[in-house]
């Protein structure tokens, strides 16, 4: 039910649009968007049993609604669109900044040529350039628009997001998104910010503690995908800020090697983003350097004769249209917030992902609402970071990132009284003060597992009964903060013959060592916890067999009848 729900908001968030919107690029997308978002809605709603009789496959009606979705909402008025020619101005000022590029090369326009023509300024940084290109280099048409490649560079930079963050299902996660009017609205008639916010999920996912090293350098990676994003539009801006001091607060607590390492993987991360941004922006810094600045700071915050024409009722652009005194006041209130901001991070540092995530979505909404040229399309920002988040199982997951804390109850790896330590003769412990993760989307947080250790009855030899080999693991089920709610209700559910007051209890004493006790007590608890937390299956669906199995069937049956009485004892022959 849930799924027809969600198309009925997006359409009638799209009715409303057309109702509501004097802009006639919107009102086009909204119509076609409402009756998408209506056929999937219906889709949902009826009990459709479709067969794709060829493969013997079944089309789910989610997969149908999906699809007509991407295909009436995205797709289709983004090709139209981009067909006519038709777009928001932004995409004009892409388009010329390549061309800009390409016959003079230089992106922006002389800072004394521009006066108060509002459509000549490029608040963009020259990485944006790039989506103008093939505009710029081949004509018009649909494959060349600039919202075109902004759409692609979205999705595979979304789906690389929560790839690297362990989701499941990215594909479709991806799909769901890009479909929604969230990014569908703002891609067919812009679309510019769009590839800004998908290189900030992935930086973000690349700034998540890697306990499997499937990523070979995080802090250069994260570092490479946030310049990048930083040459596209200042917005970006504060995610370098607020991921270098992530990587500066997480790695480096603690001891002076630590703090040192913490340090390291900060410089390599800062080094890596100003390599891009020298790359990228450098050379036009040192060309134009007035004309950049003019451009790219100067115009969005006012300060230019012509001014931006991003005008949405919000507290920054109602106080700066006051007068100049309202906007010097506005643009205080901004240094303000962004000290503010810095005093805060410097008292208490982002140590995850989804801390640095949560400030950076402060960040960004108070700048839009204080900014003196915004509109509401900038709070899209926020919002996917806020997406990104709940379709990779970070949020639900607690994804700490950070060392942990240790067990409770006894000290782990110390043998008994007047026993020597037989727990693997000087191995390190690498089981204690990690988290244990059941999937990509369910991690348990080491401090909410309860480690109790006895003597052990099993293999030991000489050291039998006389070391604490015996482990005994526990997990709060029902009171734990990291389980997702649909997954602890799974658990509770399946798992209800095996919890004692909402608690799950393993033991482990096949192993001699305690070391290798304990890892077994996890592998056990994980894949326990796995299975419980696994979709059930799909229900099946009943259908008739066809007339061509039925004759299949019968012709099979013959078959077998006749040789059959070929088998036969014939008495008559006998006599």
């Amino acid at each position: 039910m849930w799924p027809a729900l969600a198309y009925g908001g997006c359409c009638a968030f799209s009715l409303a649009v057309v109702a509501i919107s004097t802009q006639p690029l919107h009102r086009r997308w909204a119509a076609c968007a409402a009756v998408a978002y209506g056929c999937a809605a219906l889709v949902c709603l009826t009990r459709l049993r479709w067969r794709w009789i060829r493969w013997r496959r079944l089309l789910v009606q989610r997969d149908l609604a999906l699809a007509i979705v991407v295909a009436g909402a995205l797709i289709g008025p983004l090709c139209w669109l981009a067909a006519i020619g038709q777009g928001m101005p932004e995409v004009g000022v892409v388009a010329h900044s390549a061309q800009q590029l390409v016959h003079h090369g230089r992106p922006y326009e002389s800072a004394g040529q521009l006066g108060g023509n509002v459509n000549g300024y490029n608040p963009y940084l020259p990485g944006m350039t790039l989506f103008g290109l093939p505009q710029a280099l081949f004509g018009g048409g649909v494959a060349t628009d600039p919202r075109v490649w902004d759409g692609l560079a979205f999705v595979v930079l979304f789906w690389a997001a929560l790839r690297v963050a362990g989701a499941t299902g990215a594909v479709r996660r991806t799909a769901i998104l890009a479909s929604s009017p969230l990014i569908a609205f703002p891609l067919t008639v812009s679309g510019n910010d769009l590839p800004v916010i998908g290189l900030i999920c992935l930086g973000l996912a690349l700034a998540v503690r890697d306990h499997d090293r499937t990523v070979r350098d995080r802090p250069v990676a994260a570092g490479l995908v946030l310049g990048a994003a930083a040459a596209l539009k200042a917005t970006a801006w504060p995610a370098l800020l607020i991921v270098g001091v992530l990587f500066l607060a997480r790695d480096g607590r603690g001891a002076a090697g630590r703090f040192a390492a913490g340090r390291f993987a900060a410089g390599r991360f800062a080094a890596a983003a100003a390599g891009v941004l020298a790359v990228v922006v450098g050379p036009f810094l040192v060309i134009q350097p007035r004309d950049l600045i003019e451009n790219t700071i100067a115009f969005p915050l006012g300060l230019t004769k012509a001014h931006s024409p991003a005008a949405s009722p919000l507290p920054g652009h109602l106080i700066a249209a006051t007068g100049s005194a309202g906007h010097t006041a506005v643009i205080a209130l901004m240094a303000a917030g962004a000290v503010g901001i810095c005093v805060a991070l410097v008292i208490r540092p982002p140590r995850s992902a989804v801390s640095a995530a949560g400030y950076l979505a402060l960040t960004l909404t108070m700048l839009f609402v204080l900014a003196p040229a915004t509109r509401w399309g900038y709070f899209g920002y926020p919002i996917g970071i806020g997406c990104w988040l709940w379709l990779s199982g970070a949020a639900s997951g607690n994804w700490t990132g950070t060392a942990l804390q240790t067990t409770r109850g006894r000290t782990p790896d110390r043998p008994g009284r007047g026993a020597p330590d037989n727990s693997g003769r000087g191995a390190p412990d690498n089981v204690g003060g990690m988290e244990l993760r059941v999937n990509g989307c369910v991690v348990i947080p080491d401090g909410e597992l309860h480690e109790r250790f006895s003597r052990s009855s099993g293999p030991g030899g000489q050291s039998v009964n006389t070391t604490d080999s015996r482990v005994e693991l526990s997990f709060d089920v029902a009171n734990s903060p990291s389980l997702p709610d649909w997954a602890k209700a799974r658990v509770l559910q399946r798992l209800a013959g095996r919890l004692s007051n909402g608690v799950l209890t393993l033991t482990a004493s096949e192993q001699r060592s305690q070391l290798a006790n304990r890892q077994a007590a996890r592998a056990r608890l994980a894949a326990l916890l796995r299975d419980a937390v696994a979709p059930p299956q799909r229900p099946r669906i009943p259908t008739r067999p066809s007339r061509a199995a039925n004759e299949r069937r019968l012709a099979a049956k013959r078959s077998r009848s006749a040789t059959k009485r070929t088998r036969r004892y014939d008495t008559r022959e006998a006599d």
